[in-house]
């Protein structure tokens, strides 16, 4: 049953699948998937997904460190495609060196605002939209779905699913971002 609810809270549904968002599913190990939309309210999210919605809570009030103490000092984040800000990367330092210290170059306004979450135990996924403004004034609003997997109740995977095409056009090469100086 879907109760109503205040604007702002969170309620929960089971998904049957990604198009689907009513009824009930379950993998052949019965593992019951959790969807969480804006607007909803929620009774009851693993561990994992209630670390993760702490996360970005912590990451909008502009605090990154508790998302890096979640991590596993061997974290491999992984943004799709082919572009220079494509890739693998792996560990902690590696990771904040190479994405998103060119990100805080690039961009004057940066915000990542979780629209749903999905709570599959090890595995959470998050569907957001950036709300970003770079240095030159251009909007870089990219939608995004990051597939969080979690092992010994720490990230140790984070995949960013997003617009491609819009990182080309709109962010200047990664090893350019690299060198260029802080906003101010």
């Amino acid at each position: 049953m879907i109760d109503e609810c205040e604007p702002g809270a969170f309620r929960a549904r089971s998904a049957c699948s990604w198009s689907d968002y009513s009824g009930t599913h379950r993998s052949p190990k019965r593992r019951t998937f959790v969807l969480i939309e804006r607007n909803t309210y929620v009774t009851k999210l693993s561990p994992n997904a209630q670390l993760v919605s702490t996360l970005f809570e912590e990451v909008a009030k502009g605090n990154g460190a508790p998302f890096w103490e979640a991590c596993h000092d061997d974290v491999v984040w992984r943004t799709i495609g082919e572009g220079s800000w494509s890739g693998e990367f792996v560990g902690k330092q590696t990771i904040i060196d190479e994405i998103f210290r060119p990100l805080n170059r690039v961009l004057v306004e940066r915000a990542t605002v979780p629209g749903r979450v999905i709570d599959g135990g090890d595995v959470i996924v998050v569907q957001a939209r950036g709300r970003n403004l770079t240095r030159d004034g251009q909007r870089y609003d990219n939608d995004y779905a990051f597939v969080i997997h979690f092992r010994e109740g720490k990230i140790a995977r984070y995949e960013e699913y997003c617009d491609t095409d819009l990182i080309a056009r709109v962010l200047p090469d990664r090893m350019a971002a690299k060198s260029m100086s802080k906003p101010a």
